[in-house]
């Protein structure tokens, strides 16, 4: 398998496994669900500018939201470490790749 945009190669014979999973991403998570109270009890007791706490309550709630909607990773498990890419959508080519790739693996381990 190669990765066009690194160049980087996998031999077919460190590869275990292959798999596509749904993942929340947890920095916009944590990140917008902690500044969003902070700052909007900040707003509401007026200790900062009105604009500037509406401002950061509107980026945190953006990162909740991007962070909620998650993205799909395919893990490539080699034999001493795994490899994660994050992909914009889960094609129907991709899941194709993912399984093709798991029998060529499993035909593999059988011979």
């Amino acid at each position: 398998m190669q990765d066009p945009h690194k160049k980087l190669a996998f031999p077919l014979q460190k590869v275990q496994k292959v798999s596509i999973a749904f993942k929340r991403l947890l920095f916009p998570l944590i990140s917008g669900g902690i500044s969003t109270p902070l700052f909007g009890v900040a707003l509401w007791n007026q200790l900062i500018s009105f604009w500037f706490g509406i401002g950061v309550v509107f980026i945190g709630l953006s990162l909740l939201y991007y962070g909620w909607l998650g993205t799909h990773q395919v893990s490539i498990d080699l034999s001493q470490e795994t490899i994660n890419y994050f992909t914009d959508h889960k094609t129907p080519e991709l899941e194709s790749l993912v399984k093709q790739t798991n029998e060529l693996v499993k035909q593999r381990k059988e011979h």
